[in-house]
């Protein structure tokens, strides 16, 4: 074959492993794009969960401060 046709062949084989790899790192991409999806998602209800634990914490002691039966002061 000429000298050509061989630059040609390997540059037609180049070409393909690139894709490949390519496409290798995509799924990868996606891959790490999802988790951190689910990550975001986890903090944001960590931090939910977070604020109604002190919305309900600060409501407690109100309560309590204020000698309400229902804070457990029916002394």
């Amino acid at each position: 074959l000429s000298i050509d046709v061989m630059a040609t062949m390997d540059l037609t084989n180049e070409v393909v492993r690139l894709r490949a790899e390519l496409e290798k790192v995509s799924v990868e991409r996606d891959m790490l794009l999802c988790e951190v999806s689910n990550l975001r998602r986890e903090l944001e209800l960590s931090e939910l969960k977070h604020l109604q634990d002190d919305s309900l914490s600060f409501s407690f002691m109100k309560e309590y401060q204020s000698g309400s039966p229902s804070a457990g002061r029916n002394t």
